[in-house]
């Protein structure tokens, strides 16, 4: 077992030899799941806005949407809905970028892949199975950890989060522009 960050959490090891056949069922699950809401949102949104708003306005609304969609999430609180937003201007600025909703369902799906079945933690507020590693937060430490929400309702994963766009942000000023 270990420790993670300030104590804020402790993760162990809970895999078994039959958990492959479940972490593919489940692989499968969090690929459509990812896929219907990016279907919603950086697909039918992004899309109907592009033909008449201008990019900064797409990313904020269609973020907004996508966030306002979990607000009925268990455990949801106001660092929770900034985290969401924040990954929600993730998954809007690869859906521009690469002109692609593949990218942006990909992304959303294998995130939420990862902190549930792999890390064992609750992704945005709802029970996951733990089956690679369980992630146990500790109380006091919700700033953190993000308490009942998972790790996206803490300040690490805004940590990450912001810096994911400032260089996503970074790397598209940066680019050579090619001329039409």
């Amino acid at each position: 077992m270990g420790t993670l960050g300030l104590n804020a959490a402790a993760v162990h090891s809970v895999l078994r030899s039959g958990a492959w056949l479940w972490l593919l069922i489940l692989f499968f699950g969090y690929v459509i799941q990812g896929f219907s809401e990016e279907l919603l949102t950086r697909g039918y949104i992004v899309g109907k806005l592009l033909k008449t708003e201008r990019t900064y306005v797409v990313v904020i609304v269609n973020s907004l949407v996508f966030a306002g969609l979990h607000l009925m999430n268990t455990g949801i609180n106001g660092l929770a809905f900034i985290n969401i937003l924040a990954f929600s201007i993730l998954l809007t600025l690869l859906r521009l970028r690469f002109a692609n909703l593949w990218v942006a369902s990909a992304f959303h799906s294998a995130w939420n892949f990862a902190e549930g079945p792999l890390f064992g933690v609750p992704v945005s507020g709802g029970a996951s199975d733990a089956l690679v590693l369980k992630t146990t937060s500790h109380l006091g430490f919700d700033l953190i950890n993000g308490g009942s929400f998972g790790f996206e309702g803490g300040f690490v994963i805004l940590l990450v989060l912001l810096i994911a766009i400032a260089g996503f942000v970074w790397w598209e000023i940066q680019r050579p522009k090619i001329n039409d």
